[in-house]
């Protein structure tokens, strides 16, 4: 007698098809999780300001949901949510680095794994001394003093002066022996880590 196959009612090939049916489902339910922004990109735009921009998980990922926000937050800055990139960030410290990572998140409130980027010192013009000024004129000497710049840790000074150039830790600077009436022309600059200095600032002064 010849029994004709029927997978459908086969018990086991139906298990196995009801299996699969579900392992479909799940591997969906894998996919409603969110990948991270990649191609991240900073621009230190000053010494207390860097913007951040990436490409958004779906821009990339066809699986991947709409993101309807993302976080980045970081040691040393306040954590800062925006609804579409690119975001900035404020508070920064001229002389740090900062290492920062980024969120999406998805309408179910599912997160994406950090994605981490760095933010560089600043390394545009570094901060030149501030408020030079004459402290002193008087019996053939002349003394100049000014501050020290916001937001910088300078490691030193330079000060030129009659042709010559002097490096002082201080934040003043004293002549002696000086001819009353001839004009002394005085430049100041700051010295940073790593070998990079300020613009020069510069004061006149006529000794008495």
């Amino acid at each position: 007698m010849r029994v004709k196959g029927n997978t459908n009612e086969d018990p086991d090939v139906r298990g196995a098809t009801e299996l699969s049916n579900d392992s479909k489902k799940d591997a969906k339910a894998i996919f409603t999780t969110i990948c991270s922004p990649g191609h991240k990109r900073v621009t230190r735009i000053s010494p207390t300001t860097a913007t951040l921009t990436w490409e958004e998980p779906y821009a990339e990922c066809a699986l991947c949901p709409n993101a309807i926000a993302y976080e980045v937050a970081g040691d040393g800055i306040a954590s800062v949510r925006v609804v579409r990139p690119p975001c900035t960030i404020t508070g920064l410290q001229p002389d740090s680095e900062y290492l920062l990572s980024i969120w999406a998140i998805a309408a179910s409130g599912t997160q994406s794994l950090p994605s981490p980027v760095r933010i560089l010192r600043y390394r545009g013009a570094r901060s030149a001394p501030e408020n030079l000024r004459v402290t002193a004129n008087s019996n053939h000497y002349v003394s100049i003093a000014w501050d020290t710049p916001d937001l910088s840790n300078p490691t030193g000074y330079r000060v030129a002066v009659l042709g010559n150039l002097r490096n002082v830790g201080e934040t003043f600077y004293v002549l002696h022996n000086l001819m009353p009436g001839l004009p002394l022309l005085f430049g100041v600059q700051a010295k940073y880590a790593g070998g990079e200095n300020s613009v020069w600032v510069w004061i006149t002064v006529i000794p008495l």
